[in-house]
């Protein structure tokens, strides 16, 4: 590789010339993301670099001919289909966890209500109870004593 290459500066004129993948996507007018499902793909060749940063490289003679007007526009807007797809999957099962806590949420909360009429109920016959227990005290001593 050349020095020019490395750094994507120019094409050593056998075609042997490589892009760093972000300048290969800035030369297609399309997303980084885009150009690795390419290469995942196996539709757009590619290496990564020996070394530490292991950046992918593409041959400029291989990538294909920059898109253009409508082109370039459904590239990035296919892109951005899909992450809206996977963002609206990612939404769709929240909502299903959040209807289904509030099922359970809903069936507990009925059982409350009917412990609570429940312990009411036993409250007011604690109270009539405790009136008459009140009122038998309370009563003057009758006068066959």
């Amino acid at each position: 590789m050349t020095e020019g290459a490395s750094t994507g500066g120019g094409d050593g004129g056998d075609g042997s010339a490589e892009l760093p993948l972000e300048q290969a996507a800035l030369r297609l007018g399309v997303p980084v993301p885009t150009l690795y499902k390419r290469i995942r793909a196996g539709t757009l060749p590619a290496r990564q670099e020996p070394g530490g940063r292991r950046r992918w490289l593409v041959r400029i003679a291989d990538l294909p001919a920059p898109a253009t007007g409508r082109e370039a526009g459904l590239a990035v807007d296919t892109d951005l289909v899909v992450e809206l797809l996977r963002r609206t999957d990612a939404l769709e099962a929240a909502r299903r966890e959040a209807e289904a806590r509030s099922v359970r949420l809903e069936v507990e909360n009925s059982a409350l209500r009917a412990r609570v009429r429940d312990l009411q109920h036993v409250l007011r016959s604690l109270n009539a109870a405790m009136s008459d227990s009140v009122q038998a005290l309370t009563a003057p001593d009758s006068p066959n004593d």
